[in-house]
């Protein structure tokens, strides 16, 4: 590859074999980036975090990838939120952003970070450092489910101690209905910090969490979702 993507947030691969990582590089102002198979960069896209040192938007920037089946893309920004659907060529970009439309778009859902995902200070030796606040809330996981319908899952600080995840489940709406293509159905806390890898053949998800040791679990959700 030319050049890593730091602060990963996803990762697809497509179904022309080609790949795609989301997360800051310095020098582009993108948080999607294309890559071939061989690791060629064909593009990048979608905004960069708004910030005003470039450090904070290498961290704040980009989201989750899913890569769906007739070859399109979905990303989910991290903070404001937003949940964008993007088509791309199945032979490869020409180095152009490529057609997206919005899924979902809720800016007051999430306030972007910006600056604040550094944090700056002095230590007991006088010694000024700078260190990053990586628990901001953001979109963690996205998934394309079956019937068009849309897997959205946040992960933000809890009131008083740890991380919560906020699941969203949207469908599609009618044509013509508005400039968003999918409408929020359902929505759900959980007090457990899962973090979501992979959907499986079945509909289920495969996810880790962690105890107050630090010990991972492996374990796979099934989503059901109640009328």
């Amino acid at each position: 590859m030319p050049f890593s993507v730091t602060w990963t947030k996803g990762f697809a691969v497509l179904a022309s074999g080609d790949f795609a990582l989301s997360g800051g590089v310095p020098w582009i102002q993108a948080g999607v980036h294309h890559f071939s198979a061989a690791g060629e960069h064909l593009g990048s896209w979608a905004d960069a975090a708004q910030v005003e040192d470039w450090q904070a938007r290498v961290v704040g920037t980009g989201g989750a990838l899913h890569a769906l089946p007739d070859g399109s893309l979905l990303y989910s920004n991290g903070a404001p939120h937003a949940v964008v659907r993007y088509e791309l060529p199945s032979t490869g970009a020409d180095g152009g952003e490529p057609a997206g439309r919005i899924v979902s778009e809720m800016p007051e859902l999430l306030e972007a970070p910006g600056d604040a995902v550094l944090v700056k200070g002095v230590n007991e030796e006088g010694v000024s450092y700078t260190s990053f606040a990586p628990w901001y809330p953001q979109s963690h996981a996205v998934f394309g489910l079956g019937g068009g319908r849309v897997l959205n899952v946040i992960r933000r600080p809890r009131e008083g101690d740890g991380i919560e995840t906020v699941w969203q489940l949207f469908e599609p709406r009618s044509e013509g209905s508005g400039a968003e293509t999918h409408a929020l159905v359902a929505e759900r806390i959980v007090d457990v910090s899962y973090r979501l890898w992979f959907l499986c053949d079945n509909g289920d998800i495969l996810a880790s969490r962690s105890d107050g040791f630090g010990v991972d679990t492996v374990v796979r959700l099934r989503l059901t979702v109640e009328p």
